[in-house]
């Protein structure tokens, strides 16, 4: 297994099974007819040539708002996390509270840029969709989702044999259709527009600082940029 995706103990107390990771959606058609090109790096974004281009995600809604915020502290220490979310604050339309919906939209040919996730782009993609899957250069943040067997149960045979089934190669493998990346190593069922190289692309995280502050982030995002935020049902 993929140990980025577990507990880093030398006996894991949780496994990783799929995980998820951020890329930009990035309406190709928009781009040129704009006369803009398509970015490269996250501070690319920060350029006033994108004012009013580009759809954010609120991370008190979404998962994968979350996940973007944790890569830029990974990436930038938390100053620097916040100096780039001040920037990009000035050129963000609204912040959505769900990674598919900004899709979505630069799909439909309503904006050119939206931080989302990379099976998503890679599913519209797929559908014959004017969206490019970016994935910036300087890396991009993730998340995994995970198990483990809780001590003390009475069902503990029953635990371990769901356990080793479910990080075998055929549980894998259908996992894989779903989000394209999985702890266990090998070839991805998804969109052949999914990018293979992604793995390449994760941010180191500390899942144990980032979840500690959690609550704090959050309440401080929203008082800086709540602003434009559309706020989750």
């Amino acid at each position: 297994l993929d140990r980025r995706f577990s507990d880093a103990s030398a006996i894991p107390l949780w496994i990783g099974l799929r995980a998820w990771a951020g890329a930009l959606c990035v309406n190709t058609d928009l781009l040129d007819k704009e006369g803009l090109k398509i970015t490269a790096r996250w501070g690319d974004l920060l350029d006033p040539k994108f004012s009013g281009a580009i759809l954010g995600l609120n991370p008190l809604g979404t998962r994968t708002g979350w996940m973007a915020l944790a890569g830029w502290f990974a990436l930038w220490g938390n100053p620097g996390g916040w100096r780039y979310m001040e920037g990009l604050h000035r050129n963000v339309v609204s912040y959505l509270p769900s990674g598919n919906a900004t899709c979505e939209l630069v799909a439909q040919g309503l904006y050119p840029i939206g931080i989302s996730y990379a099976y998503r782009a890679a599913k519209l993609r797929a559908d014959n969709r004017p969206i490019e899957v970016i994935l910036p250069g300087d890396g991009v943040g993730w998340d995994v989702e995970a198990m483990a067997i809780v001590a003390g149960t009475p069902n503990l045979k029953e635990a371990r044999t769901f356990v080793e089934w479910s990080i075998g190669p055929s549980a894998m493998t259908a996992l894989s259709r779903g989000f394209g990346m999985t702890s266990l190593k090998l070839n991805s069922k998804v969109s052949k527009f999914y990018p293979q190289q992604i793995g390449n692309k994760l941010i180191p995280l500390r899942f144990n600082i980032t979840i500690e502050e959690r609550e704090k982030i959050l309440s401080e995002w929203h008082l800086r940029f709540g602003a434009k935020a559309i706020p989750a049902d």
